[in-house]
C-alpha cells in the first residue's frame, strides 16, 4: 500500500502501472507464442489489478458513511 495519496497521484500511479504492465504483457507475448494482443490485454488486467492493491487499503477507516438527514 502507497498510503493516503492526492487523488491525482492515485490517478498517475494508476496510469504508470497499467502502462507498464501493459507493454511488459505485449513484450513476454512476443517471446511466446501468444498474440500480441493477447499478452497486452493480460498485462493490462494485471496491471488493473495492481494498481488496485497499490492505492486500496482494506483497512482503511475512511469508510462511506450513510447520509442522516440533520434535525433541528
Amino acid at each position: 500500500m502507497l498510503g493516503p495519496l492526492p487523488r491525482l497521484h492515485q490517478l498517475v500511479v494508476a496510469i504508470v502501472v497499467v502502462l507498464v504492465l501493459t507493454t511488459v504483457g505485449a513484450w513476454s507475448a512476443l517471446a511466446t507464442p501468444l498474440p500480441t494482443t493477447l499478452g497486452a490485454v493480460l498485462g493490462a488486467l494485471t496491471g488493473l489489478g495492481v494498481a488496485h492493491r497499490l492505492l486500496h487499503d482494506p483497512d482503511d477507516p475512511r469508510r462511506p458513511r450513510q447520509a442522516r438527514a440533520r434535525r433541528h
